[in-house]
C-alpha cells in the first residue's frame, strides 16, 4: 500500500538519552522504522543526543534523502535534549508528529510543539502503559494510538482519543526462517533464551532451574543457551551457555542453531513484557515455544506453536518431552511460525498508509 511522502518529526525518549547500552527491543525497532520510512520517501527531522548521531546516519543510509538530525548534549536528560531540540526547530512546521514511544520526559517538548502548532497531526506509537500525566498531554493534540497489545490501548480508549489501534510486529521477519534440516540426534537438544538476560525480570535464572530438575543422564544431551549478558555470569554446569552480548545481526543464525525456545519472562510491576519480539523470532524460526503464563506471552499461542509451563517444575518437564521427540517439537514449531506470519510481520509501508 503507497502513501504520499511527508514530512515528519520523530521524537523518541531513548534517542534524547546518551546511547550507553547496546541497542535492541524498542531501540532497534525504531532504528528500523526510521530506515523504512526515509527509504519510503519521506522527509524526518529527528532531534536525538550526539551520541546517537553516527549510528542513526548509518542505519538510514541507504535513504533517498538524508534524516534531518537536531543532535544536542544537554547532559543525561531526555526532557533538556527533547526542549533544547524542539527549540531548535524554530517556526519548522512538519505534516506529522510521529512519538516513538510513551515518556513523560516528553511531555515539555510536547507542550511546546502544540503551542507552536509545529505538526498537522501525530501518531503515537505506544510500547508500554502510559501515567496520568501524559494522558493528560496527548489529550491535548489527540493523536492517533498505534498500540502494542490491548491492555495498553485501553487506556487511551475514551473521546479524547477518537483513533486508537493494536497493530504492531517484528522489522526485518524476512531474516528469520527455519533450519531446513531435522535435528541430529548425535547432537545435543539445544534450548535457547533470548533478550538482555542482565534484567531478572527475564527470567534466565528460571531457565536454568528447570535445567537442573532434569535427569541427569539427559542434562548431558540437552544445553541450554543464555542470549545474553553484558555481564555473563558463571555456572558450574558445562551445558549451561551463557553468552556475550548478541548484536541484532546474529540472532537469526543463533536462533537457527537452536531446537527449542524458552520465554520464562515475569512481571516485576514496573518492568514486564508488553509484546516480546524475542518470542515472535523463535516462532518465525520455527522453534516450538516454552512460555511463563505471562498473557502477553500465552496469547501468542492460542493456535498452538508452544507450550505454557506456570513453574520449573513444568518447564522441566516439557524440556524433556521435547527432547526425546524432537520432530514432535518441529510440527509444533511449524505452527508458531505459520501464527507469526500470519499476525506478527511489521510492514512499514502499510503503518505509513494507514496511520501516517
Amino acid at each position: 500500500m503507497a502513501t504520499a511522502p511527508s514530512t515528519i518529526l520523530f521524537l523518541d525518549k531513548v534517542l534524547l538519552r546518551p546511547r550507553t547500552e547496546p541497542v535492541r527491543g524498542v531501540e532497534l525497532f525504531n532504528l528500523n522504522l526510521l530506515r523504512d520510512l526515509a527509504a519510503l520517501g519521506h522527509r524526518i527531522t529527528i532531534p536525538l543526543h550526539h551520541t546517537w548521531a553516527t549510528q542513526v546516519k548509518t542505519h538510514t543510509q541507504t535513504a533517498p534523502y538524508p534524516l534531518t538530525i537536531i543532535a544536542t548534549a544537554c547532559g543525561r536528560s531526555a526532557l533538556l535534549n527533547g526542549m533544547r531540540g524542539v527549540w531548535r526547530l524554530g517556526r519548522e512546521r512538519h505534516d506529522v508528529l510521529l512519538l516513538a514511544n510513551i515518556a513523560n520526559s516528553l511531555i515539555p517538548a510536547l507542550s511546546r510543539i502544540q503551542r507552536r502548532g509545529l505538526c498537522s497531526r501525530s501518531t503515537l506509537i505506544a510500547h508500554r502503559e502510559p501515567s496520568a500525566r501524559f494522558l493528560k498531554a496527548c489529550a491535548r493534540f489527540s493523536p492517533t494510538v498505534v498500540a502494542v497489545n490491548g491492555k495498553i490501548a485501553d487506556h487511551f480508549r475514551t473521546p479524547a482519543f477518537p483513533n486508537v489501534a493494536v497493530w504492531y510486529g517484528i522489522t526485518n521477519a524476512d531474516r528469520f526462517a527455519p533450519d531446513d534440516q531435522p535435528h541430529d540426534p548425535s547432537q545435543p537438544y539445544r534450548f535457547c533464551v533470548l533478550g538482555q538476560l542482565d534484567n531478572a525480570w527475564k527470567g534466565a535464572d528460571t531457565a536454568v532451574a528447570a535445567y537442573r530438575l532434569l535427569p541427569d543422564a539427559l542434562q548431558e544431551r540437552v544445553e541450554l543457551h543464555l542470549a545474553s549478558f553484558t555481564k555473563p555470569p558463571l555456572y558450574p554446569e558445562d551445558n549451561i551457555l551463557p553468552y556475550e552480548w548478541m548484536a541484532a545481526v546474529g540472532v537469526p543464525e543463533f536462533l537457527r542453531f537452536m531446537d527449542a525456545m524458552i520465554v520464562p519472562s515475569r512481571d516485576e510491576g514496573v518492568m514486564r513484557e508488553t509484546f516480546s519480539q524475542a518470542i515472535v523470532q523463535g516462532m518465525l524460526t520455527g522453534l516450538p515455544l516454552c512460555v511463563s503464563p505471562l498473557p502477553i506471552l500465552t496469547e501468542k499461542l492460542d493456535e498452538g506453536g508452544g507450550y505454557i509451563c506456570a513453574t520449573p517444575e513444568d518447564l522441566a518437564q516439557r524440556m524433556q518431552t521435547l527432547a526425546e521427540d524432537p520432530a514432535a517439537g518441529q510440527d509444533v514449531g511449524m505452527t508458531g511460525r505459520g501464527v507469526a506470519l500470519a499476525r506478527y510481520v511489521w510492514r512499514s509501508d502499510d503503518f505509513a498508509a494507514r496511520f501516517l
